[in-house]
């Protein structure tokens, strides 16, 4: 990556910049996509998405050079790539080391894609969200009224426990304690 950042300031426009960009490609996903983001996309729309980003990976991962059986090979995403899935599954009983390095390309060129889609699917679900509020979770409760919940709770948790069979559970005893906590709680 070649990109120049000459301030804070400058980093956070290119960041706006990038993540303005982002929502653009989102947005066109929604409407390409059946259901995006909340479906799974078609396996030849999601196998598109990991060929562009495979793509971008070939020129952020430039390779690495490994000794093979045939000797020295560039082992890049292109390479790991050009091989069927049932050619480069071959290559584990002959050519082990190659196999081995093509593996770790295509397990980090995974990664690499799957941590893009999460990012697709993070915007676009920006986008759907965008001037909704959140649902709102039930009204919090006052103090007194969560005591008595957990109390009760408390007193349900102990019949369950001992219709299990559960030895340290104490329905009496706990009724007790509960009434003396009430005692003190509730002058």
């Amino acid at each position: 990556m070649n990109t120049q950042i000459k301030s804070l300031s400058d980093a956070a426009y290119q960041q706006a910049k990038a993540g303005d960009t982002c929502l653009v490609m989102a947005a066109y996903c929604i409407k390409t996509i059946t259901g995006f983001p909340v479906a799974k996309p078609s396996k030849e729309a999601r196998e598109e998405l990991n060929k562009g980003y495979r793509i971008r990976f070939q020129e952020v991962y430039t390779g690495k050079t490994v000794k093979t059986e045939e000797g020295e090979v560039l082992v890049d995403v292109n390479f790991a790539y050009g091989f069927t899935q049932q050619s480069f599954g071959g290559l584990k009983a002959e050519k082990p080391k190659l196999h081995a390095a093509i593996k770790d390309v295509r397990d980090k060129t995974g990664t690499y894609c799957s941590n893009r889609y999460s990012d697709l699917v993070h915007y676009a679900k920006q986008i759907q969200g965008d001037g909704k509020k959140a649902p709102r979770v039930a009204a919090s409760l006052h103090f007194n009224e969560r005591v008595t919940k957990v109390m009760d709770d408390l007193m349900t948790k102990v019949k369950v426990a001992e219709g299990r069979g559960d030895t340290q559970a104490d329905k009496v005893k706990l009724t007790k304690a509960i009434a003396a906590f009430n005692e003190v709680w509730n002058k």
